[in-house]
Formats: C-alpha cells, sequence, structure tokens
C-alpha cells in the first residue's frame, strides 16, 4: 500500500469523525428542555399540525395557500436535516471502525514490504 492510499484513509477517518459529532450534536439538542419546547414540540408538532389545519380551511386565499405550503416544506427539510444528521453520524460511527481496521492492515502490509 502507498503512503497516498494511507492518507487517504486517515482523512476520511477525520471527515467520519467529524459527522459523527455533527450528529451526536443534533442528538444533544433533542435534550435541551428549551430546544424541545420550542423546536421539536412547538414547531415541528404544533406549527406543522396549525399550517395543515390552514390547508384545510376552503376560505384561506390562494396566496396564504401557497405561503403554508412553502412554510410546510421549509419545516419538512429542517426535520429531515436533523434527522439525517443524526443517521450520518451513526453510518459514519461503522464507517471509522472498518477504515481503522483497514488503516491496521494497510500498514502491515507496508511493513511488511
Amino acid at each position: 500500500m502507498s503512503q497516498n492510499e494511507i492518507e487517504q484513509v486517515e482523512l476520511s477517518i477525520e471527515a467520519a469523525q467529524e459527522m459523527v459529532a455533527r450528529g451526536r450534536a443534533a442528538e444533544r439538542l433533542a435534550l435541551v428542555p428549551e430546544f424541545k419546547r420550542l423546536v421539536l414540540d412547538g414547531y415541528f408538532r404544533d406549527e406543522a399540525a396549525r399550517l395543515a389545519h390552514l390547508l384545510s380551511d376552503p376560505n384561506i386565499s390562494e396566496e396564504i395557500r401557497a405561503h403554508v405550503n412553502r412554510d410546510l416544506l421549509g419545516l419538512g427539510a429542517f426535520k429531515r436535516y436533523l434527522h439525517v444528521l443524526v443517521q450520518l453520524g451513526h453510518r459514519a460511527e461503522n464507517e471509522i471502525e472498518e477504515a481503522r481496521d483497514a488503516l491496521e492492515e494497510m500498514r502491515a502490509e507496508e511493513g511488511a514490504e
């Protein structure tokens, strides 16, 4: 194995560690009472329900309906973003272990040459 390949694996481990840190930060946010109250409950649940209720009102104008739809899309995008951060963090944890194993093998092969 070349030194370049080893460096590439080391860089991938560093990138994965950053992804793990971001995922863990997102998980910790969910434990903060203010975040839970304002975002998880207040925005993702209560505001989503309010917006959905508005959409069901046949008396709202098309302009308001368009604004409500955009708000719902933004809400969904933010919720998905946080979820993806956590999922990628979990996946990166597994990738780090695999990369470290590969790195050990690469270094062992390099030392045997």
